[in-house]
């Protein structure tokens, strides 16, 4: 017994080496980063418009050793460190104990590609990796243009590229049965100068058997706007055709015109059915995207579509069942009331209806696929997509302290999240500042807690890392308060704390007839290893 005591106190000490320096993305309490750590978080910029610069990123030094840590140069690295800027004056000078500083960085670049780069910060802090401390970056720069099929976030469409295997092939119509269903090109402005466009229009061999209808157009697009255009494929001639849909605009990053290629077979002789599936008046073109808006979470709502048949023949839906339901993202999604038919004939159509419950705040979508026997649009296909909403309402503890020693840090840290009355996260939360106090509980008259007490949630969520309680006792919560009122507290499970022992000749037997030697700055190691049992037991029975 002895032996595996010790053991256990030589693991506990090896398994929690000192950080004198700690790095964090964001915040003081942000996400913890390491020496060398692959991009990701707020490191990694994603998609940055050319010319504009990213959102100012914030990584955080703190000093958590008795004395102060100095550091060198700050150096750029890697592949394109031209196009990260930083703003490093905090660095110039010592980082007392205690104290944070922060380096911010900014992406920057003039020409579309994708970029990546090192930061290197020396230092002399131990624990905390070797020196320089090295933070990866990524950024892609992107052209202010961006043109889209069916949504404005639906499937990019590069300048000039191919129709073939996309919903810009038309397949094949009838060349007495009018035009096809119309698929929707949409134009972003990502940059943060106006966009001006041009009214849209068809260029190509046969690009008067296309039709565009930009009815509705913007002309001009603000930083963020979008707005679309319709083409359809309407032949009087039989065989293949293609064309391309053009745009001039003012975009220095992108060609002009921009050419957006379609494809389409005329044909004749036999009935041809053409199917269209609507939402509302809305047509919903085969391997597109339909946004529905916002809805809450946990609410469920239903979404009625409807089947035509634009063709001259009969249209047979052939899947079992007739309408498929599948790749539910962040929602449940499923037929309540199946179409009434099998057959449509030509004008026809048949109704379905979807239930949709979101289940987190942000986007949820689900994909729709009918098996039908028109031969351009089988299986047809699209993709439903929606925000689910959610009130916040309170703080929610989603990680609680255990027992341990008096004036010991609280671990885990207690987490906090900003919910709903049902626990769904709302992640939208940058600016609510909570206060943790400590509730009295058995033998804790006079306790103290210290620490960090008051702090600003990020995304919906703010840990509490340094909190300490000075008194031994049992039963201790810690009640969380949202210090504008409007959130309802959150409360923690209780826990105790600890006596460390007072030391003297007892306490140096004891360790004499343990057979085990550590040194004195140890001595807590001893004492948790003894609480281990009681704590497990106690987790064990919550559990």
């Amino acid at each position: 017994m002895r032996s595996t005591a010790c053991l256990l106190l030589v693991l506990l000490c090896a398994a929690l080496p000192a950080q004198d320096l700690v790095v964090r993305e964001g915040s003081p309490t942000g996400a913890q980063i390491t020496d060398g750590q692959a991009v990701g978080g707020l490191r990694d910029y994603g998609q940055v418009p050319t010319s504009t610069n990213s959102y100012p990123l914030n990584i955080y030094f703190t000093n958590n050793r008795a004395t102060d840590i100095n550091f060198g140069t700050i150096a750029k690295v890697g592949a394109d460190p031209a196009d990260f800027y930083l703003d490093d004056t905090a660095f110039q000078y010592a980082l007392p104990p205690g104290q944070t500083c922060v380096l911010t960085i900014t992406f920057y670049r003039t020409t579309v590609g994708t970029c990546t780069a090192m930061i290197n910060v020396p230092h002399d802090a131990a624990g905390s990796g070797a020196s320089p401390f090295e933070v990866n970056l990524r950024a892609e720069a992107v052209p202010r243009l961006r043109v889209t099929l069916g949504s404005p976030t639906g499937p990019l469409i590069s300048h000039n590229d191919p129709a073939a295997g996309t919903p810009r092939d038309f397949g094949s119509q009838d060349v007495v049965a009018g035009p096809t269903a119309s698929i929707q090109i949409w134009v972003t402005n990502i940059g943060s100068s106006v966009l001006n466009l041009s009214t849209p229009d068809m260029g190509g061999t046969w690009w008067n058997q296309f039709v565009v209808n930009a009815t509705g157009m913007s002309s001009a697009l603000a930083q963020g706007q979008s707005t679309s255009f319709q083409v359809s494929f309407d032949p009087t001639t039989i065989g293949s055709m293609s064309a391309y849909a053009r745009l001039a605009h003012t975009s220095t990053d992108s060609p002009s015109p921009y050419y957006v290629p379609v494809l389409g077979v005329g044909v004749a002789g036999s009935p041809v059915p053409v199917m269209e599936l609507r939402h509302g008046t809305t047509v919903v073109p085969h391997v597109s995207y339909l946004p529905l808006g916002t809805y809450w979470v946990d609410t469920p709502f239903a979404t009625v579509f409807t089947i035509h048949n634009k063709g001259t023949g009969d249209l047979t839906l052939t899947s079992t069942p007739l309408v498929g339901i599948q790749a539910a993202t962040a929602c449940t999604a499923f037929v309540s009331a199946a179409p009434s038919t099998t057959v449509i004939p030509p004008a026809g159509q048949t109704a379905f209806t979807v239930n949709v419950t979101p289940l987190v705040h942000g986007n949820w979508s689900y994909e729709i696929y009918i098996g039908n026997d028109d031969p351009a649009r089988n299986p047809y296909f699209v993709t439903i997509q929606g925000i689910g909403l959610v009130s916040p309402t309170e703080l929610r503890v989603t990680t609680h302290p255990a027992s341990t020693f008096q004036g010991a840090i609280l671990a885990p840290a207690p987490v906090l999240a900003v919910t709903d009355a049902n626990g769904n996260h709302f992640p939208d939360d940058y600016s609510t500042q909570v206060q943790v106090l400590v509730l009295p509980a058995t033998g804790t008259s006079g306790a103290v807690l210290t620490g960090t007490l008051v702090a600003t949630m990020y995304g919906g969520y703010v840990t509490f890392t340094d909190l300490r309680i000075d008194r031994p006792g049992t039963g201790y919560q810690l009640a969380f308060v949202d210090l504008s009122g409007s959130l309802s507290f959150g409360l923690s499970d209780p826990f105790d704390i600890v006596s460390t022992g007072g030391g003297g000749s007892g306490g140096n037997k004891d360790e004499e007839d343990d057979g085990c030697s550590m040194p004195a700055s140890r001595t807590s190691f001893a004492a948790l290893a003894l609480l281990l049992p009681a704590l497990f037991r106690r987790r064990t029975k919550r559990a």
